[in-house]
Formats: C-alpha cells, sequence, structure tokens
C-alpha cells in the first residue's frame, strides 16, 4: 500500500491524470525491500499445499536456513487460491458459545479492555 501510495503521490505532484497508466509502480514495487521479502518466501505455500505442514516446515527451513531463500527454482501449486475456495452459503455454519466472561467476552467487554478511544465522529 505505501508502495503505491508514493507512486501515487509522485504521479499527481507531476501533474498526471487519475487514468494515467502507472508504469513506475513495478519498477517501484520491483526494487522494494518488499518485493525481496516475497521473493525469498515464495515457494512456502505451494511447499505446504503439496507437502503438508511438518514436511513443508522442514524443506522452508532448508530453502530459508541454509540457501537464505536464493534457490534457482519457483514452485508453484496445480490451481490458484481461489479455485479452493466455497461459497460461505455451503458451508456448515460454526456455533460458537456464549461468552462465559472469564475465558471469552462479548465485543463490547473486549473494546473496553483493549482501552480504545477515539473521537465519536472521527474517519476511519
Amino acid at each position: 500500500g505505501l508502495i503505491a501510495a508514493e507512486t501515487l503521490y509522485s504521479a499527481l505532484s507531476a501533474g498526471a491524470e487519475g487514468h494515467d497508466d502507472l508504469v513506475v509502480y513495478a519498477k517501484n514495487f520491483n526494487q522494494s525491500w518488499l518485493n525481496e521479502e516475497l521473493t525469498k518466501w515464495r515457494n512456502f505455500g505451494p511447499l505446504v499445499h503439496k507437502f503438508g505442514g511438518l514436511i513443508a516446515g522442514g524443506l522452508a527451513f532448508i530453502e530459508m536456513g541454509i540457501f537464505k531463500g536464493k534457490l534457482p527454482w519457483t514452485l508453484s501449486d496445480s490451481k490458484p487460491d481461489h479455485d479452493t475456495l466455497k461459497p460461505a452459503d455451503k458451508m456448515p455454519v460454526i456455533e460458537y458459545p456464549k461468552p462465559d466472561n472469564k475465558i471469552s467476552f462479548d465485543k463490547l467487554s473486549s473494546v473496553f479492555l483493549s482501552n480504545t478511544n477515539h473521537e465519536e465522529d472521527q474517519p476511519c
């Protein structure tokens, strides 16, 4: 989000219109620390999906701990994440127990206990 905001701010400050194609964003993202982090961890999701948590954790440790995320290949999933999702109305409804006020609390009590305070008309 910050990289996008900085790119937009630079473009709008230079007189660009809102509908312009911001090709600079891809360049800014590719030069950022975020791209470096995501590139290092690119194989973690496919490892978990293919081998399960325990084996994937071991393989991820080898990749990150020994090779520092610089293996020359990238694993991929057999299908995209969004294809594995199911509509909420097709899933069983989860029945949560009522708050017991010892371990679990209702939302209003939790907000009070978090000591969150702000102006009532403050925008989100």
